[in-house]
């Protein structure tokens, strides 16, 4: 693992990369990054070549005493199992009330469909469900 250089730690055991006193379990400043770049942050899969696999955050807390558990994720994962081709989703995930497991709830796909309770939107917006819209 190569670091182009680690600034600071706190003693509240706070990690910066480019940040000298940093303010956050992990903080990272650094430059604006080009569309087509790794970006500030890359998480990423090492899984074999396969759909659905890709890099999630997960964001969570405590739900129950001292219980934690991922309230909502966020994924970019493989669209397709085909090697060269890297036509990839972002999905949107929540838990239920009950604390069960992370459901998708939202996916932009490769094509730039937006699909709404559905995993496979053929439009650019797509809603399973009934939809209410209320003006302002």
């Amino acid at each position: 693992m190569a670091f182009t250089y680690l600034s600071g730690f706190s003693v509240d055991g706070n990690v910066g990369i480019g940040a000298d006193i940093p303010g956050a379990k992990l903080e990272i400043n650094d430059t604006n990054k080009a569309i087509n770049t790794k970006g500030n942050l890359f998480v990423s899969t090492t899984d074999a070549l396969a759909i659905d696999k890709g890099g999630q955050i997960s964001l969570g807390g405590v739900w129950s005493g001292t219980s934690q558990i991922q309230f909502a994720g966020i994924a970019g994962r493989k669209e397709n199992a085909t090697s060269g081709n890297a036509g990839g989703y972002l999905q949107l995930s929540t838990t239920n009330s009950a604390g069960g497991n992370l459901t998708e709830r939202m996916r932009i796909t490769s094509a730039g469909n937006v699909g709404i309770g559905t995993t496979s939107p053929g439009y650019k917006l797509e809603v399973a469900g009934n939809i209410t819209a209320k003006a302002g």
